[in-house]
C-alpha cells in the first residue's frame, strides 16, 4: 500500500503521541505539534508528521 494522507484515528493517538514525545526529548525541538493528520504507509509501518514549525 501507498503512502496515504488521513486524520490521525483515534485508536493511534496514544502510539503517535509516544514517538512525537521520545523525538522531542532526543532533540532540541520544544512543545507539540498537536498534529492532527499524518501521511502513513500501514503496510511498512511508516508515517510522516510535522513535529514542530518554524517561527
Amino acid at each position: 500500500m501507498p503512502f496515504v494522507n488521513e486524520y490521525i484515528p483515534e485508536a493511534d493517538k496514544p502510539r503517535y503521541e509516544a514517538i512525537e514525545n521520545a523525538v522531542i526529548k532526543r532533540t532540541s525541538c520544544v512543545g507539540h505539534s498537536r498534529a492532527r493528520s499524518w501521511t502513513i504507509d500501514r503496510e511498512r509501518d511508516l508515517f510522516l508528521t510535522k513535529i514542530k514549525g518554524g517561527g
